[in-house]
């Protein structure tokens, strides 16, 4: 068998990173619009769409179904988020953000685009765009691999 270091397996260190990264932001935002990771993803999604179902947020975000539900029930009660039935298919329930929730987006979004230029800052123009480039034939190719049904 081959030698495995797990501090060196991709897929593990871009895991930690994205958890890093992840938790670096909540930290910014949690304690002042008492959000979760989940929470934000949501409103972070629907403040980029006029509305979106319960599906295509888990598709967006990647979600598990429990969490967006989790997730988009806790804004629900907060009236942060506002659930409708659609008009074309009364089984879908199409979500959008409330007036309170579109604020909360507002003021959340400088505080995301700080952090990335805080992020980036250590990188020089060509490193970053090596780096976007890198990551986007990583989502490529994971996108071919899971979809021929090889994960």
């Amino acid at each position: 068998m081959p030698d495995f270091d797990l501090q060196k397996f991709l897929p593990y260190r871009l895991s930690v990173v994205a958890e890093q990264v992840s938790h670096a932001f909540a930290e910014r935002y949690a304690s002042q619009f008492h959000l979760t990771i989940p929470e934000w993803r949501v409103i972070a999604h629907l403040g980029s769409a006029a509305s979106l179902s319960l599906t295509e947020i888990g598709q967006r975000t990647e979600m598990d179904k429990v969490k967006v539900h989790r997730a988009v029930a806790r804004l629900v009660a907060s009236r942060q988020v506002k659930r409708k039935i659609s008009n074309e298919d009364r089984r879908i329930v199409l979500l959008s953000l409330s007036a309170t929730g579109r604020t909360v987006y507002e003021k959340i979004v400088p505080l995301a685009l700080h952090l990335e230029n805080e992020l980036i800052a250590g990188f020089n123009q060509k490193e970053y765009e090596q780096l976007t480039s890198l990551l986007a034939k990583l989502e490529q190719r994971i996108a071919g691999i899971s979809s021929a049904g090889r994960i």
